[in-house]
């Protein structure tokens, strides 16, 4: 029996095909984008982002706090974005 697994919301490899583009700026904090873009809780999951109690701090600081690249969580939390369709 092969078990199902729902897929993943980001994915860390951008679409080429995919011409939708979002630009997060890096001095949002945590919090902004949870409420903006409610999807990318996924994301900062996985990256190991503290979305409660680092919640306050900026997209840049909360990446190196979590010790991963800031253009790494950005471009994901972008892609992820666009993928759901959330970026308005």
């Amino acid at each position: 029996m092969t078990e199902t697994r729902e897929p993943l919301l980001y994915d860390p490899v951008p679409d080429p095909t995919d011409d939708r583009t979002v630009h997060l700026d890096p001095a949002w904090t945590v919090n902004e984008v949870l409420l903006r873009f409610p999807p990318s809780t996924g994301v900062f999951n996985a990256f190991g982002v503290d979305a409660c109690c680092g919640g306050a701090n900026s997209l840049t600081n909360a990446a190196e706090q979590a010790g991963v690249a800031p253009a790494a969580l950005l471009g994901t939390l972008e892609a992820t974005i666009v993928r759901c369709g959330c970026d308005g």
